[in-house]
């Protein structure tokens, strides 16, 4: 009967500490999430290169060869690259707050960088209304397969992705587009449509955000896409 009885205690001891350690590992797991700010901006390119290269360079693949570019913000801050690939196609990425196992530190605008999504046309929006430009070159409506920085020509110029922000909801800006830009002198240019637009521009007024181009009429990034 003792042994039994000892039996019994020592399969509920086990199960004790088999409990135990689930649930240690587990909260391991939740907490060993590695922070974005420990790399820095060389380090973060590095990173998405070395993943896009494995991703999408593969045996079979369609691309020759890709470039990795940081993307600032309308306050000089980087939260975004450009993975721009050859012969052609481009996919941006955003740079997330942290990676755990179950996340990537990089989240992707599409899954695929020949995706029908992933073709923007250059237009003008005045008044509300979407208005096509032609292609720099041809003169013909057209679409573009590479980003708008590389339609531009684009080469040893500071790469801009500035954000619309609507501030309407007090303590929740919402980023409502992002336009493509590089800055010369006191203005960005908008990529999209060649237009001049003053630094001093308040981004977050929401009666100018139908003056202004974002890389997708519609919809805008989803970001619906890892890349490990």
């Amino acid at each position: 009967m003792d042994a039994i009885r000892r039996r019994k205690i020592a399969i509920k001891i086990l199960a004790c500490v088999l409990a135990l350690v689930v649930l240690v590992g587990a909260a391991l797991c939740v907490w060993v999430v590695m922070d974005a700010r420990v790399y820095t901006e060389e380090q973060h390119l590095y990173r998405i290169r070395k993943r896009a290269e494995r991703r999408f360079l593969g045996e079979g693949s369609e691309f020759t060869g890709l470039e990795v570019y940081p993307l600032y913000d309308e306050n000089e801050e980087f939260h975004y690259a450009l993975i721009e690939f050859e012969p052609q196609g481009h996919l941006y990425v955003y740079i997330s707050w942290g990676e755990s196992p179950w996340n990537s530190m990089y989240g992707l605008s599409e899954r695929d960088p020949m995706a029908p999504t992933a073709i923007w046309y250059p237009y003008v929006n005045e008044t509300g209304t979407v208005d096509g430009v032609p292609d720099f070159e041809s003169g013909e409506y057209v679409g573009y397969r590479v980003s708008p920085y590389k339609a531009a020509n684009i080469q040893n110029e500071r790469r801009y992705l500035i954000h619309l922000i609507d501030d309407t909801i007090v303590g929740h800006p919402r980023k409502v587009g992002k336009i493509p830009a590089v800055k010369r002198g006191k203005n960005y240019i908008d990529l999209v449509s060649g237009r001049e637009i003053p630094c001093s521009t308040d981004f977050a007024d929401e009666t100018l955000h139908p003056k202004f181009e974002t890389i997708y009429p519609n919809p805008v990034f989803s970001w619906d896409t890892e890349l490990w």
